[in-house]
Formats: C-alpha cells, sequence, structure tokens
C-alpha cells in the first residue's frame, strides 16, 4: 500500500502518527509523510510599509525547518522492518499542497488528524480535514483513535458503501478487527398530510419492504467479512442515520466508522454526503471515508510493493 500521512506537529497530527505506526500493513508498503509549508508572501506591517525580503526568508527558512523537524520526529517513530518511509516539504496552502501530494504519490490512503493548530479540543472537523475529505482522490481515514481494534461499517445500498465494505474485507490492516455492520431505516416523510387512516396499509407495506432490504445488504456484508476471516455481525437501526451511526459506535466502544464517500442522498462526485458529513462531525471515533481513486479504480485493489 501507498499511504500518505500528513502533520503539522498538533496532537491531533501526533494521533495521526501513533496510528499509522501502530496499524499492520502490508508488506512492501510505503508511507509518505509531508507537512506542508506555506509560501511566504510580502505582507503589509504598516501603511506603505512592507516585510522585508531578508525578513521573509528567515520566516521562510523557519517554516521549512519546523515542518522538517515534524516529518523526522514522524518518520523516526513510525519506520520498521518491512516498511519503507519517505517524507516530503510540499508547498502551498495546506489543503492544496497536501492534495496535490496525494495525487503525486499516487496513494492508496490518505491519513489526517481530525484538527490542526490554533483550533479548541473538539470533536469537530478543522478546515484542512475537511477539505481533504471533500476532494481527495483516494480514501481519507481522520484519525482520532491510537488502533484500529473494533469498527463499525455503515452501509446504505450506495456504490460507495459497496466500496467501503470492499475496503473492510480486502485491506490487511483490518484483519484482527472486530466489525459491526450498520444499516439504518430512516423515517419516511409524509408527502400527503390528513390522509394517514388511508396510507396505513401503503406505509405499512413500505416499512416491511425497507425492513427486508436493510437486512439482506447488513446480512450479505456479514457474510463478506466472515468469508474474510474477519469477526462481524449486523445491526438493523431505526432513526437518524447519521444519529444512530455515532451512537452504534459509542455503544460498541468502536475505534473507527467506515463510510462511503455518498449516500444514496449524495449529488456529486467529490462533495460528501449529508449523512457521512454529520458522522464526520460528530462522531468521537476516527472516521474512514472510502472513495473510488481517481479514475475510478476499484477500492478493494490495493498495491502491495510499489510497481
Amino acid at each position: 500500500m501507498r499511504v500518505l500521512l500528513a502533520i503539522d506537529g498538533s496532537t491531533a497530527s501526533q494521533t495521526a502518527s501513533g496510528l499509522v505506526g501502530h496499524l499492520p500493513w502490508p508488506a512492501g508498503s510505503t508511507v509518505r509523510i509531508v507537512s506542508a509549508v506555506p509560501i511566504t508572501v510580502p505582507i503589509v506591517t504598516a501603511p506603505g510599509e512592507y516585510l522585508d525580503f531578508e525578513t521573509l526568508a528567515i520566516i521562510e527558512q523557519a517554516q521549512l525547518d519546523t515542518a522538517g523537524e515534524f516529518v523526522a520526529a514522524a518518520s523516526a517513530a513510525i519506520g520498521r522492518d518491512g516498511l519503507a518511509v519517505e517524507t516530503a516539504l510540499p508547498r502551498g496552502a495546506a489543503t492544496g499542497a497536501i492534495l496535490a501530494a496525494a495525487a503525486d504519490f499516487r496513494a492508496d490512503l490518505l491519513v489526517v488528524g481530525s484538527r490542526g493548530h490554533g483550533t479548541r479540543g473538539s470533536v469537530l472537523l478543522g478546515s484542512v480535514s475537511a477539505g481533504l475529505v471533500d476532494h481527495a482522490p483516494c480514501p481519507v481515514l481522520v484519525a482520532r483513535r491510537p488502533q484500529l481494534a473494533r469498527l463499525v461499517l455503515a452501509l446504505d445500498g450506495s456504490a460507495a458503501a459497496a466500496d467501503a465494505l470492499e475496503v473492510v474485507a480486502t485491506w490487511p490492516i483490518f484483519s484482527s478487527a472486530a466489525a459491526t455492520v450498520v444499516t439504518v431505516i430512516a423515517p419516511t416523510p409524509l408527502i400527503v398530510r390528513g390522509v394517514e387512516a388511508k396510507l396505513d396499509a401503503a406505509l405499512a407495506r413500505l416499512a416491511g419492504q425497507q425492513r427486508d432490504n436493510a437486512q439482506q445488504l447488513a446480512d450479505a456484508a456479514v457474510t463478506r467479512l466472515l468469508a474474510a476471516g474477519l469477526t462481524a455481525a449486523g445491526r438493523v437501526l431505526d432513526g437518524d442515520p447519521a444519529q444512530r451511526i455515532t451512537e452504534a459506535a459509542a455503544a460498541d466502544q468502536a475505534d473507527l466508522v467506515v463510510t462511503g464517500s455518498l449516500g444514496l442522498t449524495g449529488s456529486t462526485r467529490v462533495r460528501l454526503g449529508s449523512v457521512t458529513r454529520r458522522v464526520l462531525h460528530a462522531s468521537s471515533t476516527s472516521v474512514l471515508v472510502v472513495r473510488p481513486p481517481d479514475g475510478g479504480m476499484a477500492t478493494s485493489g490495493v498495491r502491495g510493493e510499489d510497481q
């Protein structure tokens, strides 16, 4: 596998580094550790006054040195036999620089902390993390826990969710995980008001179909994961999907929620579905958002040794 780890020296990025160092990557994997360095531009310090180029050069070198220290420390902590570790200092605004680095590296996975510097402690995503999840050319793991022993796999029948299932079933980092497959039946809105009694039979029939479909989806996923050698169980829940997924993760003391980048309500290729976005913001667990790499290559096939 080719793993891009984006760090900035924050506590959140230290959590991401610790998780990458802990996981059992397949032999021949490469981790490239990057820390984005902004491009220093002249700024006005007072009316008619600019920072001189010498001062700008000092600031820029300090930023490069600091970022270099971050990646060097992470490299020393993560490096081990069978795992190649590289470092790079991409230039530019963090989100764009990291996205470009992921594309250039042909990453199978991008790992990032949930928040960067300058934020209050919270489970909410930072702007850089949110931008990476929205636009990355590969699955993105937002790290909030140091391990992936227990996970919740959220499925809704979409193609993105099917990709998420295949990632869990085939990636070696999940081979020892205990998985709970969760499908959620959302309340059916009544379009016609005042005639609920006449709709009872139709609504009951629809509810039965939804439950049957959800159960079949969960059962098929559990069968797939069991065949792959994982410990797995399924659960069909009712209510608001994002809320129930988050609650299920908390109840199971899960380390990770795995979800597709788009749910059945998603409208575009690059933007997240509303359920996924709410899980990302509300969950205290790590969250893996799976999207097909650029060009539509299936997520179930990842590179072992570099080709």
